[in-house]
């Protein structure tokens, strides 16, 4: 598991140096969906964390506090698992 689709290219080429097939041989995925985890081959699957989101609330909140403000914030964000065929099930 990678943070983002440019370290699972990393791990995926440490992989390759070592001998070890992907996704046959280990299976590669990202906590962040990405440009490169859509459009890597084969694509990776990731988890979409909504991190656009998270950053626009983050801001407002700053920005809130920076004017004097207390806000108040509670908020559940989801997640979803976007399956890709960088996965597999053990042979």
């Amino acid at each position: 598991v990678f943070t983002t689709g440019g370290m699972a290219e990393g791990g995926v080429m440490g992989l390759y140096e070592h001998g070890i097939s992907f996704p046959e041989g280990m299976s590669v995925m990202s906590l962040a969906d990405d440009d490169v985890a859509e459009h890597f081959f084969p694509p990776l699957t990731a988890l979409d964390s909504r991190i656009g989101t998270v950053l626009t609330l983050t801001r407002r909140f700053i920005a809130q506090v920076a004017n004097g403000e207390r806000p108040r914030i509670q908020r559940s964000l989801g997640t979803r698992l976007i399956r890709r065929a960088s996965c597999m099930a053990p042979s």
